[in-house]
């Protein structure tokens, strides 16, 4: 998957390098609702006539250091009694985690004005903490199911998702050289979150190790719904040196 975000991101720049396009239109854009989880995204992308060429660069800020993680705080978020797989895929719910994320996009442009499009996005967001005092517990009373812990902890999530979305772009100021943007995204996706958590001194699950590791994976679909807040630059184009001297001729 990373090597697949890596060939992405080297076939943006390739294209970059050889587009002939007098006019250039780039923009920029944040996701503002990922302020509430303590990510902060920006997107980076360029318009190659009917595409769009973009890539995403995020950070995962921790809450705080005083964190008291329960079921309240992270099983009820994504599903409590209905979703087995709890703690696994809590993600962003987790206020323990900081990390990053790295992302690749494409989108073919419809209509008129361009403004419409069809999008392919692939990201890849890590997550974790190293040898922090924890606790958790939880049972599932209908199941049976026990999932807790008290210890020192590290923790690594690394989540990959491919999402298929479809939206809108509007220019706030249109016919301007600089107009703000509005981006209404929506579409599927599907999630792969990897797991590796080590337990040192500590209590999995009732059981006291002196070092206890978990290893696994969880994958599920997802839905996503969201406005991009951005910019949207044109600029011309500079000749090349040996172009202008030519002309001059």
């Amino acid at each position: 998957m990373r090597k697949l975000l890596c060939s992405l991101l080297l076939l943006i720049l390739s294209v970059s390098a050889t587009a002939q396009d007098s006019t250039v239109i780039y923009r920029i854009s944040t996701l503002p609702s990922q302020y509430l989880f303590y990510e902060y995204r920006l997107t980076f992308e360029k318009q190659f006539n009917k595409y769009m060429l973009g890539v995403t660069f995020g950070y995962r800020s921790r809450p705080s250091n005083d964190i008291d993680i329960n079921y309240t705080t992270i099983g009820h978020r994504i599903g409590g009694d209905f979703f087995r797989p709890g703690y696994y895929a809590a993600g962003l719910y987790n206020d323990h985690y900081s990390g990053v994320l790295l992302a690749a996009s494409g989108k073919r442009l419809f209509g008129k004005q361009k403004r419409a499009y069809i999008e392919l996005n692939f990201f890849y967001r890590h997550l974790g903490f190293v040898k922090d005092y924890v606790e958790y517990e939880y049972y599932n009373y209908t199941a049976g199911a026990d999932h807790s812990f008290n210890g020192v902890r590290s923790e690594n999530l690394d989540v990959y998702c491919l999402r298929v979305l479809m939206g809108y772009s509007a220019l706030l100021a249109p016919g301007k050289r600089v107009s703000p943007t509005l981006d209404f995204y929506w579409g599927l996706g599907l999630r792969h979150k990897a797991y590796y958590f080590e337990t040192f001194n500590g209590n999995v699950n009732r059981q006291y190790y002196d070092y206890h590791r978990q290893r696994g994976g969880v994958s599920i679909p997802s839905l996503h719904l969201g406005v991009k807040l951005g910019l949207e630059i044109k600029a011309q184009k500079r000749k090349p040196k040996n172009e202008i001297q030519s002309n001059r001729e």
